[in-house]
């Protein structure tokens, strides 16, 4: 599409704002001064028992309100259970300073350059890098470092010969940015390095407020009308069918639409998201697309 960026200049964006890495000691030193072991960015790496129960309940409570769910809600989790099972559970090795600090930066540099949001480029240009699939993809391999395959130890920041026709499973490392660890600590700093660093080579920033939609695929069909096994009957309960599934699509939909203008409303009394703040910080003005309800 004319405007996605490209694979590899994608690459070359992310390498132009972390020339060291996403956890090189130039961002170490900007976003942990005293350490990551001492920074309370730490905690959305490594939460506490106490925040975990809290993202348990939120989960379970978010689950009871989707719109399309049917029955009775499901009771509230148990505590001491979560807990015991909690204690029993495998404890997680931490990895390097620089690897858990890169992996959040790369969590946060998904909230901006993917879920729906777009980069204003010098000359006017708005763009994006694609799906969040795509843009989960290109952060790992970026920061990860994927190298190609080769004899040699290849500059895990050289991208000119890597190789962008297919990615793992590693995409769902950042597929979603922050949304599962952005309670556990304030990622303002974080984001607001990104926005300078996006400052001093001259890009802007376009909000997107948070919207889900229905893709609904209908099944081929095989066109019988003319044939020896055309059944007038089948062809009733057929159409029938697809009917009732539009009709539910078109009811799903509808929901949906109501729960965004429900939350448009309640954006209007809360504050900016930490990264439309953060933006503001570093540019001393709104994002385009900011406020969501004046679009």
């Amino acid at each position: 599409m004319d405007d996605w960026i490209d694979e590899k200049e994608s690459f070359e964006l992310l390498r132009r704002l972390f020339p060291n890495g996403a956890g090189g000691e130039d961002v170490m030193r900007a976003l942990c001064p005293g350490g990551w072991c001492n920074s309370p960015l730490r905690l959305a790496i490594h939460p506490t028992p106490e925040q975990r129960w809290e993202e348990h309940c939120r989960i379970h409570e978010n689950l009871n309100r989707l719109p399309w769910r049917k029955g009775p809600p499901e009771p509230p989790p148990d505590r001491e259970t979560f807990f015991r099972e909690l204690e029993n559970s495998p404890t997680r090795m931490p990895e390097p300073d620089e690897v858990e600090l890169a992996h959040l930066v790369g969590l946060c540099l998904w909230d901006i350059l993917s879920d729906n949001h777009d980069l204003v480029f010098p000359d006017g240009r708005i763009r994006h890098m694609g799906s969040f699939r795509m843009v989960g993809g290109i952060l790992y391999d970026f920061i990860d470092g994927r190298k190609p395959e080769s004899t040699e130890e290849p500059d895990p920041l050289d991208v000119s010969n890597w190789d962008f026709s297919s990615w793992d499973m590693g995409y769902m490392d950042y597929y979603m940015g922050t949304i599962w660890v952005s309670g556990r600590t304030d990622l303002a700093p974080v984001y607001r390095l990104i926005f300078e660093r996006l400052k001093i080579l001259g890009l802007r920033w376009r909000y997107s407020f948070p919207r889900i939609g229905m893709v609904h695929f209908n099944k081929p069909e095989s066109d019988t009308t003319n044939g020896a096994g055309y059944d007038p009957s089948e062809a009733f309960a057929r159409e029938q069918e697809k009917e009732k599934e539009q009709a539910e699509v078109r009811r799903l939909q509808d929901e949906l639409d109501e729960a965004y203008r429900e939350s448009l409303e309640e954006a209007i009394s809360r504050p900016p998201p930490s990264t439309v703040s953060a933006y503001r910080d570093v540019f001393s003005q709104w994002p385009l697309g900011w406020p969501p309800w004046r679009v």
